[in-house]
């Protein structure tokens, strides 16, 4: 998916990261610490500089809450090529994803 714009924005009663991508309309993503360290590795630590940028998105699973969950993480930078192909598929789903995914606190590592 192609970084729109990213912001530190509200989130609960924190601020956090939030990404728009281009292909999400007004969905945002919010990555965890360990998709926020991911794209730092790959784009910089300037997230103003991340905006166009094509960044491959894999489904994780896992639970919040008790509750099982399908989940959008930026795929580690080393995989970044390999991920490549299969990225847009996922790329064509995660706007419909981002617009279902349930509200959950980014983590913490």
């Amino acid at each position: 998916v192609t970084v729109a714009y990213v912001e530190m924005a509200d989130f609960d009663d924190r601020k956090a990261m939030a990404i728009t991508f281009e292909e999400s309309g007004d969905k945002t993503f919010w990555p965890n610490h360990t998709s926020i360290d991911y794209l730092v590795q790959a784009l910089g630590d300037e997230s103003d500089d991340w905006t166009g940028a094509k960044v491959p998105l894999v489904r994780t699973k896992g639970k919040f809450k008790g509750e099982a969950y399908e989940n959008l993480w930026v795929a580690a930078p080393d995989q970044w090529n390999e991920v490549g192909g299969s990225a847009q598929a996922v790329a064509k789903n995660a706007a419909a994803k981002l617009g279902s995914a349930k509200k959950a606190a980014p983590r913490r590592r």
